[in-house]
């Protein structure tokens, strides 16, 4: 088989692979079709896809399928304690396949403009269901086509995070990012899932804290956005039922995930190799849920202690390496704001198979290995320059 070597995707390239990868993330959220799942179909359908993506680096191997060794090894934990339940054992077959499949769509954002394409596609695909989501709000948290309400609320997160990169870039016109800002903030309300609001600032922070120009000005809207946000809830009657109305209340912090928290330690330091795959429910004495509400705790329970430092040293790694070099890149900015954002995610309510944060990842391993290709969308601001054309120039 022969290849011409890779070079930046067509329009229709990049708008098919955002269409396919963002199935892939956030089919779960959508109707089934013919009583399958939206993620799944999308699964299939990209598998064949990241073959021909890999082949066509060929010789060189595509720095993606460093990926895969690390999830064999973790698997090979189940030659030390096998799953002890229908859960665990569904949990393996799940980390071998969908959320590696998962992990590995990464590579179809071939060059930094399909990136742009990805990150515009998520923004109005959240804002969409955030519309719907507000629509048929009665109190409560909302389960938009029986999602589950966490799931959506990650998805309102991270389009947030993409509005605010979108705005600092001057890439879309400024009343258009403040008009989805507000859709989103409803959607994160009535969602009921205060973790995404926490990843959220958290990924709105880190992209203020490393913008090149401004960052004075932005952090003071960003403050004055937060401070509006939290009288307009404590306020209006229609969110008075929300589980936001008493946020900044000190019993509304108290979470059954301390308890869980609390009896994953003590598992740690006698299972230092791991008690396996789905057993953390059993040694933790049969809680309400089969996990610890956090997936590095999770990682350091059932896979070993090894196996949650390697995971805790990557991920500072990659988003040091992404910090050191976001000033100059903007896209590596976006790239590191939005690993950010699924790390807390999976630090208050993921599970190993948080395959989100597994795409995130391995999107951080190839814009710190310098894999994707440089090619920028042209401005579409004011006129003056945006800084992804900048980073273009730099290229």
């Amino acid at each position: 088989m022969k290849f011409k070597q890779p070079g930046p995707l067509s329009r229709r390239s990049r708008v098919l692979r955002s269409v396919l990868v963002l199935g892939v993330l956030a089919g779960n959220l959508l109707p089934d079709i013919g009583g399958v799942s939206l993620s799944l179909l999308s699964i299939i359908l990209v598998a064949p896809v990241i073959v021909y993506e890999v082949l066509r680096f060929f010789p060189r191997v595509h720095p993606v399928l460093l990926i895969v060794p690390i999830f064999g090894l973790f698997a090979l934990h189940v030659l030390y304690i096998s799953p002890t339940s229908a859960y665990g054992e569904d949990k393996l077959e799940r980390w071998l396949t969908s959320t590696l499949v998962t992990a590995l769509c990464a590579c179809l954002l071939r060059d930094r403009r399909t990136l742009y394409t990805f990150a515009v596609t998520w923004l109005w695909v959240a804002v969409a269901l955030a519309l719907l989501a507000a629509a048929g709000y009665g109190g409560g948290r909302v389960t938009l086509f029986d999602s589950n309400p966490i799931w959506f609320g990650r998805m309102i997160a991270v389009g947030a995070v993409i509005a605010v990169w979108l705005w600092w870039q001057r890439v879309v016109r400024p009343w258009l990012i403040l008009l989805a800002l507000a859709v989103l903030a409803v959607g994160l309300i009535v969602s009921g899932s205060r973790g995404p609001v926490l990843a959220t600032i958290v990924g709105i922070v880190v992209l203020t804290l490393l913008t090149g120009t401004g960052r004075a000005w932005k952090a003071i809207l960003v403050v004055c956005g937060g401070f509006v946000a939290i009288l307009v809830v404590q306020n209006l009657p229609i969110f008075q039922e929300s589980r936001f109305a008493t946020l900044l209340e000190t019993e509304a912090t108290a979470s059954l995930r301390d308890v869980y928290w609390n009896l994953t330690i003590p598992i740690i330091a006698e299972y230092p190799s791991g008690v396996g795959f789905g057993n953390w429910s059993f040694y933790a004495g049969n809680p309400r849920h089969l996990w610890p509400h956090n997936l590095f705790l999770e990682v350091f329970a059932e896979l070993g202690v090894a196996a949650g430092l390697f995971l805790l040293l990557a991920v500072v790694v990659i988003m040091l390496k992404l910090a050191v070099t976001s000033r100059k890149r903007p896209t590596t900015l976006l790239v590191l704001g939005l690993l950010a954002v699924e790390t807390v995610h999976v630090s208050v309510s993921g599970d190993l198979n948080g395959r989100t944060f597994w795409f995130m990842l391995t999107l951080g391993v190839l814009y710190a290995t310098n894999t994707v290709l440089d090619a920028l969308p042209p401005d579409r601001s004011d006129g003056k320059g945006s800084r992804l054309q900048v980073e273009s120039a730099h290229n």
